[in-house]
């Protein structure tokens, strides 16, 4: 077995052995959340009380001030008990809301903490790729060696590539091969472009040549690929902000609904065959129109990042946005 493959077994072995910041976050963000919805447990036990009963009853909601009838399920029903709780009931925070919550928590801490974070230093390496081909192609000119000029090009900034050229300038100097080193700086960037200028760095390597018109043609390739990147993302923006703005509208009809019907139809009795049937209750719609609003909020989302960058993992934050705006929307025009 050759030295590089025996390092990238090891590589692979070590990389068994550690935890993904993926998971790491995903874990965290479990956590967190089952910890948001037992704390909203917690608060539901204080505000209400269980009561053995099969008949409704007419109980003044603590967090809203009205009257609600009460339906019995499994012959219980849940009555305020009128305690104040962790949560002021002028806040209007209750055990629905605490789910949405850890909803945010679940959703928000991976997409913010990983996804998003490693989109951008992705990005950054592409957008200076360009830069470092260039200057490997000005430092062939002056008759520099290749891994002489690489060396160079680590003193420089490039963003996120320094690092990884620092990394490669080091090994190198230990007298680690080149191409040993190189191939490990190509697992490390982990961008599709910057993985194939490795290529055509070790290719133009190898096989010797005029290595400036090489490097120069690499560069204009890699950033004809980066305007092409550009001008779509530029062409889909307004998509993009079409999902956001059907959400907000969404939010209106929602709101009007509720405000115009639903809400006189959970307070008013009904009659059917001269008989009077007791309406559902108000805060069933409540509750019901926040998961409606989580939900949508959560999908528009992901629609929304597969459509802006090609991937649901960034449409995570664009869900975190949408999930926050839903809850505010809810407490503020629905659970007043």
């Amino acid at each position: 077995m050759s030295t590089l493959e025996e390092k990238e077994m090891e590589k692979l072995r070590l990389r068994k052995k550690e935890a993904s910041p993926a998971f790491i976050y995903w874990s965290v963000s479990t956590l967190l959340s089952i910890i948001t919805i037992a704390f909203g447990f917690i608060e539901y036990q204080n505000d209400y009380r269980l009561v053995n009963t099969t008949s409704p009853r007419i109980v003044t909601n603590p967090r809203t001030g009205q009257e609600e009838i009460v339906f019995p399920v499994f012959g219980f029903l849940s009555e305020p008990t009128g305690n104040q709780g962790f949560i002021p009931n002028t806040l209007k925070f209750n055990i629905h809301h605490f789910i949405v919550l850890a909803l945010v928590i679940f959703v928000g801490i991976p997409a913010f903490g990983v996804y998003l974070r490693e989109a951008r230093r992705l990005k950054a390496i592409d957008d200076n790729l360009p830069f470092l081909l260039r200057e490997i192609a000005d430092s062939q000119r002056i008759g520099m060696h290749l891994p002489r000029a690489i060396l160079e090009a680590s003193k420089r900034n490039y963003g996120p590539l320094t690092p990884e050229l620092k990394k490669l300038a080091a090994k190198v100097s230990w007298g680690i091969p080149f191409r040993d080193a190189m191939h490990s700086f190509k697992e490390n960037v982990k961008t599709p472009l910057a993985k194939q200028a490795t290529i055509l760095i070790l290719e133009a390597e190898r096989s010797g040549g005029n290595l400036e018109e090489i490097f120069d043609a690499a560069q204009r390739h890699v950033q004809e690929i980066l305007d092409i990147k550009r001008e779509r993302e530029a062409q889909i923006r307004p998509y993009v902000y079409i999902v956001f703005a059907s959400y907000f509208i969404f939010i209106v009809v929602i709101w009007v609904l509720f405000a115009t019907f639903f809400e006189q139809f959970g307070t008013q009795a009904i009659v059917v065959n001269n008989t009077e049937v007791v309406p559902i209750p108000i805060h069933a719609f409540r509750n019901l129109f926040l998961y409606v609003l989580a939900t949508q909020a959560l999908f528009s989302g992901m629609t929304a990042g597969k459509m802006g960058s090609g991937t649901i993992k960034i449409g995570l934050g664009h869900s975190t946005f949408l999930l926050i705006v839903a809850l505010l929307a809810h407490l503020f025009l629905i659970a007043k």
